[in-house]
């Protein structure tokens, strides 16, 4: 994400203190709401460990729950240093230190985000999919290599603000990482669009199956994944529209556009965060059910 060409700031004087005070609020919820996240992240691994009565117990920082919790704190980095960032509009040494914080934490947050698709949609793929796995695997190592240049593009972007042998390419500089920006949103788009097909293949494959602990599992997985994807399009499309306003010189939407789209990408992720602990209070008590069932038909066998 980079910064407004301030050369053009009475323009934009409005959308900054509207942006400035919208971001402080939707700052205070993300960190209100994400403490919650947190406590009940912390409630289900417990839940998820006491299940199953083994020794040594299940391990509490699965694959799964560690980018649970990466993306709860990779989204409070983006939100806290994306108002830092406007909050800092007129110190220019501040602005791009906090505007790199932001980008870098983004970089991280977005590659968190579609690691997770993958490791989720894993259980699903191997079964089923076996073939895709190696290339679907690729596709998150150029993800990665993609991320770290449009890391360089947005922080080049914003140095060529206050560089003044720079600041005659900041134009194209800012259209190179607006590009980038929306190259990161059909990639993941894509991405995600595969994983739908092969939840939605799989779901159509079983649905005349019985209620084996597998099925139901992998069912579960399936529906939440198929609606964390599509919610994620959504936050997206948010990102890539706020960038697109932002990489103007003069404003070309109205403060409303810009703040509907700054919000939902400040508080969206909020919600696919809720999503995969939903997903999670679903698996656990599937796991509890079967674990009743098994216990119940040992003791019918001892009778």
């Amino acid at each position: 994400m980079n910064l407004t060409n301030t050369s053009d700031a009475p323009l934009w004087d409005d959308y900054f203190s509207e942006s400035l005070r919208l971001d402080e609020i939707d700052f205070c919820i993300v960190l209100i709401v994400s403490l919650v996240q947190l406590l009940v992240l912390g409630l289900l691994i417990k839940s998820e460990r006491t299940v199953v009565r083994q020794k040594p117990s299940p391990k509490a920082l699965t694959s799964v729950n560690v980018l649970i919790l990466l993306m709860i704190v990779s989204n409070c980095f983006v939100s806290g240093f994306k108002f830092y960032t406007w909050k800092s509009i007129n110190d220019t040494f501040l602005l791009i230190v906090y505007s790199t914080v932001m980008n870098f934490s983004l970089s991280v947050h977005l590659f968190v985000l579609v690691c997770y698709t993958w490791i989720r949609g894993i259980p699903v793929i191997q079964q089923c999919f076996p073939w895709a796995y190696p290339m679907l695997k690729g596709c998150l190592i150029l993800f990665g290599l993609i991320q770290f240049v449009a890391f360089l593009a947005s922080v080049a972007t914003n140095v060529s603000l206050v560089v003044s042998s720079l600041s005659a390419y900041w134009e194209a500089l800012a259209q190179i990482n607006l590009y980038l920006s929306f190259t990161i949103d059909a990639y993941i788009f894509v991405f995600d669009i595969v994983v739908i097909l092969f939840y939605l293949r799989y779901l159509a494959s079983i649905s005349k199956e019985p209620a084996i602990h597998d099925i139901q599992r992998l069912k579960i997985i399936s529906r939440y994944g198929i609606v964390s994807c599509l919610w994620l399009e959504l936050w997206l499309s948010s990102y890539v529209a706020f960038n697109s306003f932002s990489s103007q010189t003069i404003p070309s939407v109205g403060i409303s556009a810009y703040l509907a789209a700054s919000g939902f990408f400040n508080l969206g992720i909020l919600i696919y965060v809720s999503i995969q602990l939903a997903m999670k209070w679903f698996l656990v008590k599937e796991k509890k059910l079967r674990l009743s069932i098994v216990l119940e038909m040992q003791k019918q066998h001892r009778r």
